[in-house]
């Protein structure tokens, strides 16, 4: 503890000597109790206080009163020596500490975020971190991998793990690294969600970028709340929509697109239109035009062939009153229209036979899903807005 005020010294030699010594002290075992020496200091690194905990000291001194997440500033530091540092300190906790289960989920996000980092070295440390993790897991849990791999439990056939990988992934991780992070994704996963309503954009942006990486980690597994997804995701598009040109630069919307995409492999249509539906067609105005947004990422993202079964229902969604009509409002119409022109694009030249050939069943009949479609279309053409 009295190490980590020099960890947000100004010098960068001091902050990387500091965490140098934060890192031996907290490794050293403690043989009787089975634990690491120095581990209860990490909570006092990330700023973590009990909620049912009185500060008695800070009645008498004030700087007992106030909690810094320090390892939250290591990871942002201006220098990439020091959050090169900072990820190598994180990958000796995570597998050399004797009670590192206890703090997994508490130092597992600072290495997620270091993936994104801007500095390839930086990124390939957090990627090896978690493949090492990943590998400790599958020695520990050998009975657990062994089943999933005999019996291949290990996703949906149909759904092509390999496409559609943000940067820096070029291939599905590993089983044990995918198990590692799921399992310790729920304690933090909404509050995450919650922060991409965050009236900083910055942190806005990381929280995106952070839900990403979750994606790829967690797949399917990652929509068990996808009621409570679908919500912030749409909160934080609205706020994106009021204050696009102010923080252009940012592009922290087309990361909530990208995440939206992402998710779309791994999610069922029928589960979120039977929660879109409701939002689009009942809600007030800014709520409906940012789940026409969200529904629109999603299509984007999904596989045609889980498309195509609710093709009629999608396009009955999109082309209803409600999103394209003469009283929906100029804004919603017009993201109306683009989940419209997305919906479309799906039917490619190879996509456009499948299709065909999935409603010369008679009881798909697409004349009704048509004819409004079109009649909605027709009172656009008529009306004068551009």
């Amino acid at each position: 503890r009295a190490v980590m005020p020099n960890c947000r010294n100004r010098n960068t030699a001091v902050v990387v000597a500091a965490m140098d010594l934060l890192e031996a002290s907290i490794v050293v075992p403690d043989r009787a109790k089975r634990k690491g020496a120095g581990s209860a200091a990490i909570a006092d690194l990330v700023g973590f206080k009990a909620d049912n905990a009185i500060p008695i000291a800070a009645f008498y001194d004030s700087q007992y009163a106030v909690s810094v997440n320090i390892l939250a500033e290591l990871s942002s530091h201006r220098n990439p020596r020091v959050r090169l540092r900072c990820c190598k300190m994180l990958q000796s906790l995570l597998i050399n500490l004797p009670d590192r289960y206890d703090h997994e989920q508490r130092l597992l996000p600072y290495v997620l975020l270091f993936i994104n980092d801007n500095v390839t070295e930086v990124t390939n440390a957090a990627l090896e971190c978690i493949d090492k993790c990943g590998e400790q897991y599958e020695r520990d849990h050998s009975d657990e991998i062994i089943e999933r791999r005999q019996f291949g439990v290990d996703g949906d056939d149909t759904i092509d793990y390999n496409a559609g990988l943000p940067t820096p992934f070029i291939c599905r991780p590993s089983l044990g690294a995918r198990l590692f992070v799921r399992n310790n994704t729920s304690r933090f996963f909404l509050t995450v969600l919650g922060e991409l309503t965050n009236w900083r954009a910055e942190t806005r942006l990381r929280s995106a970028e952070l839900l990403l990486i979750l994606a790829v980690f967690c797949e399917e597994h990652l929509t068990k709340d996808l009621h409570r997804t679908l919500n912030n995701f749409a909160k934080a598009i609205d706020i994106e929509l009021s204050s696009h040109h102010e923080h252009e630069h940012l592009k922290v919307f087309d990361q909530i697109e990208q995440v939206l995409c992402l998710t779309a492999k791994f999610v069922d249509p029928a589960t979120y239109l039977r929660l879109a539906r409701p939002r689009m067609t009942e809600d007030s105005f800014h709520m409906q035009r940012s789940f026409v947004v969200v529904l629109s990422s999603l299509i984007k993202g999904a596989s045609f062939h889980r498309l195509c079964p609710h093709w009629i229902e999608l396009l009955s969604l999109v082309s209803s009153p409600k999103c394209i009509g003469a009283f929906a409002g100029s804004k919603v119409r017009l993201e109306g229209l683009k989940a419209l022109r997305s919906l479309c694009h799906r039917t490619d030249d190879n996509n456009v036979e499948v299709l065909v050939a999935h409603f010369k069943n008679p009881s798909n009949d697409l004349s009704q899903a048509l004819s409004t479609c079109v009649d909605a279309l027709e009172e656009l053409k008529i009306d004068s807005e551009e």
